[in-house]
């Protein structure tokens, strides 16, 4: 669909497309993508990731906003920051407080992983 995704511009097309391909009413998609760049302080720079929605929205069926965006060209190297990556959006997208400034990784410890569990968005799906 995309290869080189503006979270300013396409993050919600991207989002909105992958959600016509999934039958699970209630998924958050993770798609991966070569690369994803947003507008920091006015410069065009390479993200890592980015989830489209408002954190801590419960998602819908028509909603665009699901999805989490993982860039390989940031990421593809290192396996272990991309779940690391995938974790912290995951995190940011069910709206839980992040202790930690941006741009610190975020540790999943046992408190936001109990946090995690008990979002409606991992509730199991029927």
């Amino acid at each position: 669909l995309f290869s080189n995704v503006d979270v300013e511009e396409d993050l919600a097309d991207c989002s909105y497309m992958i959600t016509q391909t999934v039958t699970n009413e209630r998924a958050l998609n993770v798609g991966l993508v070569q690369t994803l760049r947003e507008t920091v302080e006015g410069e065009r720079v390479e993200c890592e990731a980015a989830s489209a929605g408002v954190p801590g929205m419960i998602l819908s069926r028509v909603s665009p906003h699901a999805c989490i965006l993982l860039s390989w060209s940031a990421l593809g190297d290192d396996p272990d920051r991309m779940v690391q990556a995938l974790i912290e959006q995951m995190i940011a997208f069910s709206g839980i407080d992040n202790p930690l400034d941006k741009g610190q990784h975020l540790q999943l410890n046992r408190e936001i992983a109990w946090r995690l569990r008990r979002h409606p968005l991992f509730y199991d799906a029927p």
